[in-house]
């Protein structure tokens, strides 16, 4: 089986042909905790917390770009002072809690937790982190942060920035980089050739490159399996599965029903897809095509449960008095939530179904609608001071709530003191 050289191709761009050099390295992945604008630090000067005794709010127009995500500065001063060495002074482990990164979790962080340690920046979830960091020492937690932090990097981490995205739209850039991975996957693995396309979420042609040898009517298919795969929202295998097993009548409908497109998500949202044709196999094709789809986002890969879990009362109760996970796995978690009479915020989690049931209290509860100054807080998590719109529900003991992934959702009011048990299923 001959091997794919990289060193010449067919590029064809919507309604524009390229001829491109390319590199045969995997783009390097970042993780940065960032609001819903790509907007790291919550806005605030990442040099400040060196050169003041308290962090200043940086200006939108004073602003940098490192690892994805978007600075912003006090000064021009600040800002210079930073792009000359910005690994000085961004915060660690992305901005997320130090200590939850120790334990392998992204948290998010209280900006008042700060610390410098060694001419390095640290934040903490909350008070409760703090004390945690300073009774057990900084280089504790350091050192196992260390540890973890590569590979919550490998899980959650993207090659793409907020701007090659384009607030939820992929730019050609960004499909490029898709394709790159794709390429790199299909060399690797000895593909005898391959057409690689990227349609964004309309269906729409934004790049689709033939690798040397490749058969000429492999671009074309490649296109329809990422327009198809755009438009459902579904992996084209899915139709290949229905046509073999009786469903001819979708081989009429206008769409490819073969192996090899696959969409893309971003932060729960499908906003393209990428379709392979003319690798070794059908299953080659859908191969490669995964591998493109993860230069986006690589999810967990859940190991499937092969014992069942009986957990006691008394670590129920426990878990309660400390607000913690009853059991935490890869593919779903169990968390004894005790709420105190309030409002709380609005929260969305695009890749978690939650299940609430409720064993004590009373509450309004609102669903749907739109999220309020929404920022983005942790990979698939968004939090906004409330809903505009939606369905208020009243909440009390024994009643059991289930929340899609992506749907809006808000404590309005706590009446009393309220526990609910929340199972968080991943997508």
């Amino acid at each position: 089986m001959a091997s794919i050289r990289l060193n010449t191709w067919v590029t064809c761009i919507f309604l524009l042909s390229m001829c491109l050099s390319w590199q045969s390295a995997y783009a390097q992945k970042y993780l940065v905790n960032t609001d819903g604008n790509g907007v790291a630090l919550q806005g605030y000067d990442p040099v400040s917390f060196f050169s003041e005794r308290e962090p200043l709010l940086g200006k939108r127009n004073i602003s940098s770009q490192y690892q994805g995500a978007n600075y912003y500065f006090a000064s021009a001063q600040t800002k210079a002072t930073f792009d000359a060495n910005p690994a000085q002074y961004v915060p660690q482990y992305g901005g997320f809690c130090a200590v939850s990164t120790a334990m392998g979790k992204l948290e998010p962080v209280e900006i008042d937790t700060w610390s410098i340690v060694n001419g390095r920046l640290y934040l903490q979830r909350n008070q409760k982190a703090v004390n945690m960091w300073k009774t057990k020492g900084p280089e504790f937690f350091i050192s196992k942060a260390n540890e973890m932090w590569p590979k919550l990097v490998e899980q959650y981490g993207s090659s793409l920035t907020y701007e090659q995205l384009s607030q939820g739209a992929l730019t050609l850039e960004a499909a490029k980089v898709i394709a790159k991975s794709a390429a790199k996957y299909a060399q690797e693995h000895q593909a005898p050739g391959g057409a690689i396309a990227i349609v964004d979420n309309g269906g729409h042609l934004i790049y689709c490159e033939r690798l040397t040898g490749t058969f000429p009517a492999s671009g074309g298919i490649a296109i329809e399996k990422a327009r198809s795969s755009a438009m459902f929202h579904l992996p084209t295998e899915k139709f290949e599965e229905a046509v073999n097993g009786g469903r001819v009548a979708l081989v009429t409908n206008g769409y490819n029903s073969m192996k090899g497109g696959i969409p893309l998500y971003y932060r729960g949202q499908v906003v393209g897809a990428i379709g392979v044709s003319g690798a070794a196999s059908a299953d080659q094709d859908a191969e490669v095509a995964k591998a493109g789809a993860e230069a986006i986002f690589t999810p967990a890969q859940p190991n499937p449960p092969t014992e069942v879990t009986v957990i006691d009362a008394n670590q129920v109760g426990e878990a309660f008095k400390k607000a913690a996970f009853v059991i935490k796995t890869n593919a779903y978690k169990v968390d004894a939530n005790r709420r105190a009479p309030g409002s709380g915020l609005a929260e969305v989690h695009t890749d978690d179904t939650d299940i609430f049931h409720i064993l004590k209290g009373t509450a309004t509860f609102v669903v749907g609608g739109e999220v309020l100054e929404g920022k983005m807080i942790s990979p698939g998590e968004i939090r906004g001071r409330s809903i505009q719109g939606g369905k208020a529900y009243d909440l009390k003991s024994g009643d059991i709530v289930i929340i899609p992934a992506g749907i809006p959702h808000w404590f309005k009011q706590i009446h009393e003191p309220l526990d609910n048990l929340v199972v968080k299923v991943s997508s």
